[in-house]
């Protein structure tokens, strides 16, 4: 009876309990709010204010993009076309390194008129110089350029100078030896005291003359010990002329130029006489060298229309020279741009025709000199 009452209690108390949750739900806004419902009150505001000003936030962003203009709105660039990748170039192969030039050694300033020089056991020095186109019979090529030397024999033996002592050198590196006949006839019409084959006595002094036959267009010209560089004794600053030069088509061999002028034949020449007959041709000569030279008994040769050769005959050669005074003589040395007028005699067969003149290296075309 007593657990009977208690569980209808209970029963009671559940269904006020019931009654009083039914009430509270309906009943006015000025009810008290439980703490749950508090709680979930406030999340409730504290979402919604989150959302509001994530909507604001959007709105703000929304007008900020509708304010910028359509100008200012970058448009998109176009895309750079690719270029075409360079083809790779060879590379270049290393160059070898030019081996160093040899540093010129520079000479000594020229020596003046009556600075002293010794050289070979002589004492000397120049006290003038002078240019001359002819001194007594000597006529030059080019022009005579004369150097008065004061000498003074150091040896301990009597002596002349002789006639390869001195050379004479140009600005443009033509070398010239002295002019033997030249440097007679300055002795004797001028009167030195010696010329430079006259023996000097031991100790002894002379005044000799010293020519040479230079190019005319020659400057900066220097007298010089033979085969030496040093010293250098200044002569003249410049000759005055020009360039002498061949006329018509000259030739060109082995640093020679010529040209032919005349052809004819003979059966003697002076004392000489022909085994067949004697072909004479007169050339003209140029050295175009830088040093003094003559032609040579080799030079040229003389074929016939029947392929026979002839060499030069020296003693007829020679004999015309004389006879006919001709300037010069193919064993006559000749200087560095100077000409000469040169007698090439050779005795040939009777029956020979069509007779050339032709260089002994074969470099240019025969020239036909005289058909008989």
């Amino acid at each position: 009876m007593k657990s009977k009452c208690c569980s209808n209690r209970a029963i009671a108390f559940f269904l006020a309990i019931m009654l009083l949750s039914i009430l509270a739900c309906g009943g006015s806004d000025d009810s008290p709010i439980s703490e749950n419902e508090a709680s979930d009150t406030e999340s409730s505001i504290v979402v919604e204010s989150e959302s509001d000003d994530e909507e604001q936030n959007i709105e703000s962003r929304s007008e900020a993009t509708s304010e910028i203009s359509p100008s200012e709105k970058s448009e998109p660039t176009n895309t750079p076309e690719p270029t075409n990748t360079p083809e790779p170039t060879n590379t270049p192969e290393p160059t070898s390194t030019p081996a160093p030039t040899n540093t010129p050694i520079p000479t000594s300033t020229p020596f003046s008129f009556n600075e002293v020089v010794s050289h070979a056991d002589w004492d000397y020095f120049i006290s003038e110089a002078s240019v001359l186109s002819s001194i007594g019979d000597s006529l030059a090529r080019g022009a005579y350029v004369t150097a008065i030397v004061q000498l003074t024999n150091n040896s301990p033996t009597e002596r002349d100078l002789g006639s390869q002592f001195f050379q004479a050198k140009d600005a443009q590196g033509r070398v010239y030896q002295m002019a033997t006949d030249a440097s007679l006839d300055y002795h004797q019409v001028f009167g030195t005291s010696h010329w430079h084959l006259d023996d000097i006595t031991p100790s002894g002094t002379a005044l000799v003359p010293i020519s040479f036959d230079v190019s005319p267009d020659a400057t900066g010209i220097v007298i010089q010990a033979a085969g030496t560089s040093e010293p250098n004794i200044f002569l003249v600053d410049s000759v005055g002329g020009e360039a002498l030069t061949l006329p018509g088509e000259a030739q060109v061999v082995a640093d020679w130029s010529y040209v032919i002028d005349e052809s004819s034949t003979s059966t003697s020449i002076g004392d000489e006489v022909a085994r067949g007959n004697y072909v004479i041709t007169l050339v003209s000569v140029k050295n175009e060298g830088n040093s003094t030279r003559d032609l040579g008994s080799d030079f040229f040769l003389m074929r016939d229309g029947e392929g026979r050769t002839y060499s030069m005959n020296t003693d007829a050669s020679l004999e015309y020279h004389q006879v006919f005074n001709t300037d010069a003589w193919h064993l006559e040395d000749i200087g560095p741009s100077l000409i000469g007028k040169i007698p090439i005699v050779f005795d040939v067969s009777p029956d020979s025709t069509s007779l050339a003149l032709v260089d002994s290296k074969n470099t240019v075309e025969p020239a036909v000199v005289w058909d008989a």
